[in-house]
């Protein structure tokens, strides 16, 4: 799902809070759950990408221009499970963000305050990749959301807690992403080395082949030869110069007719 642009506010009635959804189990819930709200929060962005999305204002500068960080205001944050939500309340204009175009969220210090620096991917079909490299700088947007203090809990604590509910629910939508391509996974060649948990029994251990030094590490089993297959002997498949197959030819020849044709000295 690509970034979607809102032109009205989240209500917090549209969603179960996070403290209900854990205290009750009901068969299903009719309304998505809101892991954080943060209102009045301000947003600390380059200029040279405010454009990238239409929400920031028309603050941008041109290529003649010095690149400076603007600090905007008046910024909403709603973390919920379906996505996450950015509100300019100023200029009534947000974005819903799926989770797998976020990219990347770390704390950061920014003076004396705490916030949360976030790259979002502008492409839509973020969730194919899983390299930010593969993109250009111009569709990577880089921000950096500072809260406000809430009663009192600290304005680090708050960052904090929007920190603790993103990683939550990017890890509940990467998951699910992975959940969906488990199907492609069972298609593709196990190699050794792919991790412990996948190691098939009787897999060739380190170097790739079984050997007197790690044989024990292997569990042999006896199957049930199908009708019509021949177990072949020790031996079998072994490849012997030219001159020892003559040899052994002239040495197992059968018959007192084929010791005359033998030369002595």
């Amino acid at each position: 799902m690509p970034l979607t642009l809102i032109r009205e506010s989240p209500k917090e009635e549209s969603y179960t809070p996070l403290a209900a959804f854990q205290a009750e189990t009901p068969e299903s819930f009719s309304t998505p759950v809101l892991h954080h709200r943060q209102i009045d929060s301000k947003v600390l962005i380059s200029s040279d990408q405010v454009s990238l999305i239409p929400i920031f204002g028309d603050k941008s500068t041109s290529r003649n221009e010095p690149v400076e960080q603007i600090m905007l205001e008046g910024i909403d944050l709603w973390v919920t499970n379906e996505n996450l939500i950015f509100f300019n309340k100023p200029l009534s204009v947000g974005a819903a963000i799926p989770y797998l175009s976020l990219t990347l969220h770390a704390i950061q210090r920014v003076d004396n305050e705490t916030g949360l620096y976030m790259q979002i991917s502008l492409t839509p079909d973020i969730s194919s990749t899983s390299n930010t490299d593969d993109h250009d700088e111009d569709e990577l947007l880089e921000l950096t959301l500072i809260p406000k203090a809430s009663g009192e809990t600290s304005q680090t604590d708050v960052a904090n807690a929007v920190f603790e509910a993103l990683s939550t629910c990017t890890s509940l939508h990467s998951a699910a992403s992975n959940t969906d391509s488990e199907g492609e996974d069972d298609d593709r060649i196990l190699f050794e080395g792919d991790g412990e948990e996948s190691r098939l029994d009787g897999f060739p251990g380190e170097g790739g082949w079984i050997t007197a030094e790690n044989i024990d590490q292997f569990r042999f089993e006896d199957v049930e030869i199908p009708a019509g297959m021949t177990i072949l002997g020790p031996g079998a498949g072994n490849v012997r110069p030219r001159e020892e197959d003559d040899d052994v030819a002239t040495d197992d020849a059968a018959g007192p007719e084929d010791t005359k044709w033998r030369r002595t000295d």
